[in-house]
């Protein structure tokens, strides 16, 4: 009984658990699985519905291509063109047509194209060879989708009329590169039809405009790109009687050229503050730059040439400002400058955002002194000169602001952290040297000491057009040649180059094994391929010209021609100088006392001989608070950039710092050479205080004031200054 009890009540158990319902866990789980399939499905299906739109899409365009290129292959050849193009015809430039309800941009390109077959301009006066059509379709986010035909429409028989010219574009940047795909626009509106397409240049920076109707100084064209300056032709106006660049002129059958220089436009940013530093808002001033598009009479007309004014925080950036030197005056009678941080002018590099802090007064001086003292050997302001401005009873002194942080010597040697010992530095790499030549930094130099030797025994060296000596190889020796079964009284025997290790020849011994018989042998050497500087055989002999081209001559000369001095071998033991490929240093902290602005890098000298290469010197600068994270950046705040050209705006993200490092780079392409530095400086502000700067407001008009300005180290300097207005003025002092 007992064994059947329990066999029931497993199955009523087993009854029960296959009775129990669903969990709320078991659903959930289940809702996100059918969730998850579904969402995959969803997904592929409009990945699936894009592609097919997409290539449903194409598929209209590319049927629309057809059908606009099938119009124009209908065309006459001389109705091939487009409303203001040249060659002109009544095809649009561009314009919009809807299939499907999707509208579509087409652009129709018809150029006239000089084949190389029978010649190109300018010797080919009629370069109307024949015509290419390309037409182009996009549509709304198509991108690099878009659809293009191209096709060439030939004349029947001859080539086009010969009554037309050519325009030949050359664009280049500020270095003088030559500039590929910039946006040539081409306009003349003076005749009929009008012409106003635009073309790019080709990877060289040229185009041709081929086939033009001709017309005098009428084509206006404008040269861009995008982020790039505009530089334009001008037409005679009132405004600018005498342009520099006028709009051109097309002569029939011949090709004007023309050429355009951009680069990539750079920013302005302006602050205007008082002495505190707090800023002073809707502040109006004027920008000029140097760059002329019209020359007088009756004024020049500058190409930039602008009114602005600050928000009301004191700022104005001024965009797309291109690569000029520029000056910066105060509009109105509210406040004077008081300070100008950097200088007034202004070299504006391309592709540059430099920044400019006006530091104004609290009332206006209808006539004021802006006196600006630097440096007469360097140009770089001066902190801590007095500067004296006396007229009669008015006798006023100031102290100049701070000014530069100059290095011109690193002879003391590396492992100082602080800038306290101005011929120090932090650390090198070993590979400079900074003891060789006083107030000097560059590569290290090493010395090796090759010995070479000519036995004669092969002519491999022989110089055969500058040797008329024997070279007797069978017996190892050179000597006078016979005349008539006589010795000649001269002759000479000269080498080829001689292989060398790379680097500087800068001086050899020479050792012979000679037979003079009575007679006369001069020996001369040449390091550099050309001078032969005569030597002493036996003697060290120091090369005037130094050179990595060694070359020996031999001069025999006898009174006897019965008799020939013989050499049998020379020896040559060399000095051989070679710097190192690459070399870099690290500058001592400097501090400035607190947060400054850092305004410019400078160095000295700013050329280097043309056998180092480009860029053989280049800065990168770090600054922080905590003088202990340096973390080098160029020109535009990263470490992928240096500071290639002295006078170069430092980075905006190394402002409002209190430390600053310099690291230098130095490179050479030639190992015989080094590119060198004898100064290194770094304009800066520490508050407001403007460098080597001091204002005087609340002068007499038309008034003659002595100016006195002294500085320790420099000559005093007595100037009278006649005051009128606003002056600003820059006073040089002389080092002692």
């Amino acid at each position: 009984m007992v064994f059947l009890q329990r066999i029931g009540k497993m199955r009523y158990t087993k009854v029960m658990k296959s009775q129990r319902g669903t969990t709320l866990i078991e659903v959930l789980v289940g809702t996100a699985i059918i969730g998850l399939v579904f969402s995959f499905a969803i997904t592929a299906f409009m990945l699936s519905a894009d592609k097919l739109t997409r290539s449903k899409i194409r598929i209209l365009a590319a049927a629309l291509a057809n059908e606009q290129m099938e119009i124009i292959r209908n065309l006459p050849f001389d109705q091939v063109g487009t409303q203001g193009g040249s060659p002109s015809g009544n095809l649009p430039q561009n314009q919009q047509i809807v299939r499907s309800n999707i509208t579509f941009s087409v652009a129709i390109i018809v150029d006239w194209v000089d084949d190389p077959f029978d010649g190109q301009i300018p010797a080919d006066t009629t370069p109307t060879d024949y015509k290419k059509v390309e037409v182009v379709i996009s549509w709304a986010n198509s991108g690099s989708a878009n659809v293009k035909l191209t096709s060439n429409f030939s004349p029947k028989g001859v080539e086009a009329a010969a009554n037309t010219g050519s325009i030949l574009i050359s664009v280049f940047d500020a270095s003088g590169l030559p500039v590929s795909q910039a946006d040539i626009t081409l306009t003349n509106n003076n005749l009929s039809p009008a012409i106003n397409l635009t073309r790019q240049t080709d990877d060289s920076g040229n185009y041709q405009f081929i086939g033009y109707p001709p017309d005098l100084n009428n084509y206006h064209i404008a040269v861009t790109k995008g982020g790039y300056t505009l530089d334009q032709t001008y037409p005679v106006s009132a405004e600018n009687p005498n342009p520099i660049k006028p709009d051109i002129s097309v002569i029939a059958n011949e090709v004007t050229s023309s050429s355009f220089a951009i680069d990539r436009v750079s920013s302005l940013a302006v602050a205007t503050q008082n002495a505190t530093c707090q800023a002073i808002g809707n502040i109006g001033f004027n920008l000029k730059g140097q760059a002329l598009i019209g020359n007088p009479p009756p004024n020049p007309v500058l190409k930039y040439d602008e009114d602005h004014t600050t928000d009301a925080a004191g700022n104005k950036t001024i965009s797309n400002l291109g690569w000029d030197n520029y000056m910066l005056t105060l509009l109105g009678t509210s406040r004077n400058i008081t300070g100008i941080i950097p200088p007034t002018s202004l070299n504006v590099l391309p592709n540059t955002n430099a920044n400019l802090t006006l530091v104004l007064s609290d009332s206006y001086s209808t006539d004021s002194l802006l006196a600006n003292v630097k440096d007469a050997n360097t140009n770089l302001p001066i902190s801590g000169a007095s500067v004296r401005l006396v007229y009669g009873t008015y006798d006023e002194t100031k102290i100049t602001g701070q000014g530069a942080w100059l290095q011109t010597d690193w002879n003391g040697g590396s492992g100082q952290a602080l800038f306290t010992d101005a011929t120090k530095y932090f650390e090198d790499n070993g590979a400079v040297e900074v003891n060789a030549t006083p107030g000097q930094v560059s590569m290290i130099k090493s010395t090796s000491n090759p010995n070479l030797a000519e036995s004669f025994d092969s002519d491999a060296n022989k110089d055969a057009t500058a040797s008329n000596a024997v070279w007797d190889t069978s017996a190892g020796e050179i000597r006078l040649p016979q005349t008539g079964g006589v010795y000649d009284f001269n002759a000479t025997a000269q080498s080829l180059q001689l292989t060398t290790p790379a680097g500087k020849i800068v001086s050899a011994t020479l050792t012979v094994d000679e037979e003079l018989n009575g007679q006369t042998v001069r020996y001369y050497l040449s390091a550099d391929g050309a001078s032969f500087e005569a030597v002493t055989p036996g003697n060290l002999h120091n090369f005037v010209q130094t050179g990595g081209d060694l070359r020996f001559r031999v001069e025999f000369s006898t009174t006897d021609q019965n008799q020939t001095p013989v050499v049998r071998s020379l020896g040559i033991a060399l000095t051989i100088e070679t710097y190192a490929n690459s070399g870099s240093l690290t500058s001592s902290t400097f501090d400035t006392g607190s947060a400054s602005s850092f305004i410019m890098l400078n160095w000295n000298p700013e050329n280097q001989p043309s056998e180092v290469g480009s860029e053989s010197v280049r800065f990168q600068l770090a600054a922080n608070d905590d003088n202990a994270t340096w973390d080098f950046v160029g020109p535009d705040g990263t470490a992928g950039t240096y500071y290639t050209v002295s006078g170069t705006p430092i980075a905006g993200a190394l402002q409002n710092k209190r430390y600053i490092r310099y690291k230098l780079f130095l490179q050479t392409a030639d190992v015989k050479y080094s590119p060198a530095i004898s100064g290194v400086s770094i304009d800066y502000t520490s508050g407001c205080t403007p460098p080597g700067q001091a204002f005087f407001g609340g002068l007499s008009s038309a008034t003659t004031y002595q100016v006195t300005i002294q500085k320790s180290g420099y000559v005093d300097l007595v100037v009278d200054v006649d005051i009128s207005g606003n002056l600003q003025n820059t006073f040089q002092l002389t080092p002692n």
